[in-house]
């Protein structure tokens, strides 16, 4: 598989060195430069989403402080078991927001690579000769909301530990629960992160034969 991604993107690399050479003595066409700059923007959105899951991920775990089995013992009142741990709400409701907000990053990922799909099938030609199946290449594991939904639905149980889970998972059960939740989601986002953005160099690679095409077409 990783022969097969290096091997695209290899190739791909010598079509964009291909056409930039033929581009440097042709004028380029307005709808090229438009759609080349909507296809940059994309790009740079994607980046910047990944950076925030991220981030996201980084923050969860500066903010998170469990208390310890000590502190817990001396804040126990004799007698009494609603203060027998002390909950942080503030992390709960940290990690809860940054959970939604990777998941609205996610639906924004989703809609980039539709209008994309939508840009490629403007093609001259018919839709088929430029098609990319991504499922042949990468198989049907890609990262997605339907991922995402699975890994936060009931009974899921997470099988990554840190230093201090087992404390947090005993003492805080819901923080323990997010967080553990979000970091397997940022995990995921960064193994499939060189598979989307082949993705994403296949797709470009459709648009600029695309406008190639296009740009014949208009000259006959």
């Amino acid at each position: 598989m990783e022969d097969k991604i290096k091997q695209m993107k290899k190739q791909h690399e010598d079509e964009m060195k291909s056409y930039v050479n033929e581009s440097h003595n042709t004028p380029k066409h307005q709808r090229y430069i438009e759609v080349q700059r909507r296809i940059d923007a994309m790009r740079e959105q994607h980046k910047t989403n990944i950076d925030n899951m991220r981030a996201a991920l980084k923050e969860s775990d500066e903010h998170r402080n469990p208390p310890s089995s000590g502190r817990n013992m001396s804040e126990c009142s004799p007698g009494s078991s609603s203060n027998r741990f002390n909950f942080d709400d503030n992390v709960i409701s940290k990690i809860d927001t940054r959970e939604k907000s990777v998941q609205e990053l996610m639906k924004q990922n989703a809609k980039l690579e539709e209008e994309m799909r939508q840009i490629r099938s403007l093609s001259p030609k018919s839709p088929d000769s430029f098609k990319f199946d991504s499922k042949s290449v990468f198989g049907s594991n890609a990262f997605s909301l339907k991922t995402y939904s699975q890994h936060t639905s009931r009974g899921y149980s997470p099988s990554i530990e840190s230093p201090t889970a087992p404390a947090l998972a005993r003492d805080e059960p819901e923080a323990y629960e997010a967080r553990e939740t979000l970091s397997t989601m940022i995990l995921d986002a960064t193994a499939d992160e060189e598979e989307m953005n082949t993705r994403v160099n296949g797709m470009i690679a459709d648009i600029k034969s695309f406008l190639q095409e296009n740009d014949k077409v208009q000259e006959r």
